[in-house]
């Protein structure tokens, strides 16, 4: 189960350059559901499809001579059941059909800083931002309502954590030595490892996320 994103292309354009698709994989707490990217699209289309009993379903189209100002992708989240419950794709057909229906059978869309606010997306406010939905007739809403709190839960966690990645992708970074280099990247992929092992938002992950946030102001600086 998961949401397709759609950024501007020069959030991504780092990622994009050094990996056409690239696959990021995650396990957030408390849940450690695998997290995961998928069929990254740079300067492609979000697209409506249409399946079983025309259910809505969200993708990524791309065209030859058409590119969009947008990159999209997909963030997945897997679930696994035991008992007495086994049947994930129906699972996944109902969590659709809760979507389809609060989009009236198109689209769902929210911005991801609504839905960090709690509150739905308005089509007015959608309408005023920077970023143009390629999907043009996708439906503002809340999709927090039709999504899973722990599917949610899991996506926003990383989101955050490809934030993260991405502009580490856009830093330019200054070091004397190849030594510096080797224990600079050692230090952050442990940073790294003990926020995905803290609670979102705890205590312990805002020290964490503070000490990554110095050290790439220690020898980076954002490109551009």
């Amino acid at each position: 189960i998961g949401v397709r994103v759609e950024v501007r292309n020069e959030v991504m354009e780092k990622v994009n350059k050094a990996l056409y698709e690239s696959k990021l994989i995650g396990y957030p707490k408390p849940f450690f559901n695998k997290v995961r990217t998928f069929c990254q699209n740079p300067g492609r289309f979000v697209a409506q499809e249409n399946y079983d009993n025309n259910l809505a379903v969200v993708n990524g189209h791309s065209f030859k001579q058409e590119k969009s100002n947008n990159t999209n992708l997909a963030i997945l989240c897997s679930h696994r059941f035991t008992y007495p419950f086994d049947d994930p794709i129906a699972y996944a057909k109902k969590v659709g059909e809760l979507m389809n229906m609060l989009a009236d059978g198109k689209i769902l869309v929210q911005r991801l800083g609504d839905i960090k606010a709690g509150k739905r997306t308005w089509q007015k406010e959608l309408s005023q931002t920077n970023l143009k939905p390629t999907l043009t007739d996708a439906v503002a809403g809340d999709i927090t309502a039709a999504i899973p709190y722990r599917t949610m839960t899991n996506i926003i966690e990383f989101i955050f954590m490809l934030d993260k990645v991405v502009k580490i992708c856009h830093t330019e970074f200054n070091f004397d030595s190849f030594l510096e280099v080797m224990d600079y990247f050692k230090k952050m992929i442990n940073i790294f490892k003990q926020m995905n092992y803290s609670e979102y938002k705890s205590e312990q992950f805002k020290k964490f996320n503070e000490q990554l946030e110095e050290l790439l102001a220690s020898k980076g600086s954002l490109e551009g």
